[in-house]
């Protein structure tokens, strides 16, 4: 029941549904009337500045909802070391300048980006002006890992191995918590199986010389049954290494070779890891 109101019965000229911010409708609705008034059994008001407060109290809920949905899944479930934020309009400034954002995820918003769209094509548009953006915190990222790389493996007992032989070994006894990889390493294995009797060998080889190693496996007899029918299999390594660390749960990291913390760590051989622990 409406109660001390000046209300006027009013023909709608057009009505436009539409999703507001938390899946309830809006309507559009012109009409040539300056009064309060009941349209075509809605209750409207054409005060501006209380269309005004409900929609900045819409914005409101909706910037909550969406600093608490992010702090669940950013803070809570994920760690994130960056956040670009965009989108077109003011709409993401407002949103920071709110301080709607859980602190931890403020203080990690890399850039702040305009984007013509929205969906998945906005997403898209931004992770392409964010490229450089990206870069550069990945860069950042090498360089800690490279120093503290070099900090273990110089120190009584640190957590650090390199050389493939090494690392392979520490992945197979999983005590290998991470592995760094340069970007330039070309090295393959070959697993050749023997046809008659099952027996298999292995080599690791750099790629300039996989067809000599491989001419020379295949020309060696089986040890076990003297055979020289083999099924051949090559991996790059940086494949072996990848799914070795993912059944021991450990992660992988790769080195740009072009930086100078890269080159440092290329002289090393370019794979290294940091175990969970010293075996002893």
């Amino acid at each position: 029941m409406i109660e001390q109101s000046e209300l006027i019965l009013a023909k709608v000229k057009r009505a436009r549904w539409k999703r507001n911010l938390r899946n309830d409708k809006f309507i559009d609705i012109e009409l040539p009337v300056t009064r309060s008034f009941i349209g075509n059994g809605f209750v409207l008001h054409n005060s501006a500045r209380r269309y005004e407060r409900a929609r900045e109290m819409e914005l409101t809920y909706y910037f909550n909802r969406v600093g608490e949905h992010a702090a669940r899944v950013f803070v809570n479930d994920i760690k994130v070391t960056g956040l670009i934020v965009g989108g077109p309009g003011p709409t993401k400034e407002d949103f920071l300048k709110g301080g709607y954002l859980h602190y931890q995820l403020q203080k990690n918003v890399l850039a702040v980006i305009d984007s013509s769209y929205v969906g998945r094509e906005g997403v898209r548009e931004l992770v392409e002006k964010a490229a450089d953006t990206l870069q550069d915190v990945r860069l950042i990222e090498e360089k800690k890992l490279v120093q503290r790389f070099l900090t273990e493996v110089n120190k009584p007992g640190g957590l650090a191995i390199y050389g493939l032989p090494r690392v392979l070994d520490a992945l197979q006894k999983a005590i290998a918590d991470t592995v760094l990889i340069s970007d330039d390493i070309e090295t393959t294995k070959i697993t050749m199986k023997c046809k008659n009797c099952g027996t298999t060998k292995e080599s690791v080889v750099q790629n300039q010389s996989k067809m000599q190693a491989t001419q020379e496996m295949i020309s060696t007899p089986c040890e076990k049954c003297r055979s020289t029918d083999y099924e051949i299999h090559e991996k790059d390594i940086v494949d072996v290494l990848e799914e070795t660390a993912f059944q021991v749960g450990a992660k992988v990291e790769v080195i740009s070779s072009g930086t100078e913390e890269g080159n440092m760590f290329r002289s090393f051989g370019g794979v290294a890891a940091f175990l969970r622990y010293r075996p002893q």
